[in-house]
């Protein structure tokens, strides 16, 4: 399904973003302070402030209109949270979506709008009555009910990268599917408020008053945390090693410059010897999701892998195997108690690299000799002089 050249045409466009938390002046567009950060809002810049989705008269019924009104900092009829979310095929195993449903938009993300005043789930979440038709009125619905509740974000039918039309999870008409809308010729200031409802998308084509959600905004992974791999790196001294690693990155459409993650214990650290695990977070606070959060590990390895890793560097390597020998009398010295016998052997083997030069590559012998050196290091004892 495309769209693409029709955003001219949007001129109603609307988005969902998550409130922000309570504060002694709300942002504008801001919920109950006692629903908090676990709000959601659908709004529109095109009538030149936010507005959002209302159950009617603070109702909680079946069957309560849902309607747009003026964002506002105190009234729970404007308190809506995620209910649940995921791809469509989790909501097919729950049995709230039809098998036909699931093989069309089981990739697709969907999610569900639950009525909580003051952040308290009631159970009710924004649906229609009945399997979607033409212009049905949107009400609200019970959560654990079909797919009535289950609106799926077509990402097949995407203006930009991150806006599409919201599907009802109950119409099986693939290719002119039911939409949520906003009443045509309405305003959300008229009296009585203009009711939301669904409307047909024929061929793809977006209607004037098409009701928009931003992915970013509404989804979990939308603002998202790449994986960082592993770090592994060798101690420089008994402490362990200063390692830098780069921020992760993150990805979040409906923002135009992404949040940085945060990490702890912070890129240039001292991390211990021994292995450590990172933790990096990003937050957005127009991001339901948020905060989002991935970890790796870094390994600061002592000196005993160490000396593992120079005696397999070594093994046929100058003459016989005399440096191979060398290092594994220091392992032992090692694993015996004893890293002072085992720093004067690295001494001994730092000079047995140096007179078997003519053999070893200038370069070779370089990195033997640094490696020895920071074993040394490891060890607490400090490189020792040549003899």
């Amino acid at each position: 399904m495309s769209v693409k050249g029709t955003i001219a045409a949007v001129c109603a466009a609307l988005a969902v973003a998550g409130a922000a938390a309570a504060a002694v002046t709300l942002p504008a567009h801001a919920e109950t302070p006692a629903c908090g950060q676990s709000c959601v809002e659908l709004f529109s810049d095109a009538f030149g402030s936010g507005y959002l989705i209302d159950s009617f008269k603070q109702e909680q019924a079946t069957g309560t209109p849902v309607i747009l009104f003026a964002v506002s900092n105190a009234d729970p009829a404007e308190d809506f949270t995620i209910a649940g979310q995921g791809l469509v095929s989790a909501f097919y195993a729950n049995g709230l979506v039809s098998a036909a449903v699931d093989q069309h938009y089981g990739g697709d993300a969907a999610y569900q709008v639950q009525y909580s005043p003051y952040g308290a789930p009631t159970g009710q979440c924004v649906g229609v009555a009945a399997t979607a038709t033409a212009g049905e009125k949107v009400t609200l619905q019970p959560c654990s009910v079909s797919g009535k509740t289950i609106w799926i974000a077509d990402s097949a039918a995407s203006i930009t990268h991150s806006f599409v039309p919201l599907i009802n999870g109950s119409d099986t008409n693939f290719s002119d599917p039911f939409v949520l809308t906003y009443p045509a010729g309405s305003n959300p200031d008229d009296l009585p408020r203009p009711q939301l409802e669904v409307d047909n998308l024929p061929g793809g084509q977006v209607p004037a008053n098409q009701l928009w959600t931003a992915l970013g905004d509404i989804l979990g992974g939308v603002l998202s945390i790449a994986q960082p791999a592993n770090i592994t790196t060798d101690a420089t001294g008994p402490s362990g090693a200063t390692v830098t690693y780069p921020l992760p990155a993150v990805t979040d459409p409906d923002a135009t410059s992404p949040p940085a993650a945060v990490c702890t214990p912070p890129s240039g650290s001292v991390f211990p010897i021994g292995t450590t695990t990172v933790t990096c977070t990003a937050t957005d606070s127009n991001d339901i999701n948020s905060p989002v959060s991935t970890s790796f590990t870094i390994t600061v390895e002592g000196a005993a892998a160490q000396l593992a890793a120079l005696h397999q560097a070594v093994l046929g390597v100058g003459s016989g195997n005399s440096l191979a020998s060398i290092v594994a009398i220091a392992q032992q010295q090692l694993s015996a108690g004893h890293p002072g016998r085992a720093c004067l052997t690295l001494s001994g083997f730092i000079i047995e690299v140096k007179t078997q030069i003519p053999l070893i590559p200038s370069a070779t012998a370089a990195l033997l000799i640094a490696d020895a050196a920071r074993i040394q290091a490891v060890l607490g004892c400090g490189s020792q002089p040549p003899l």
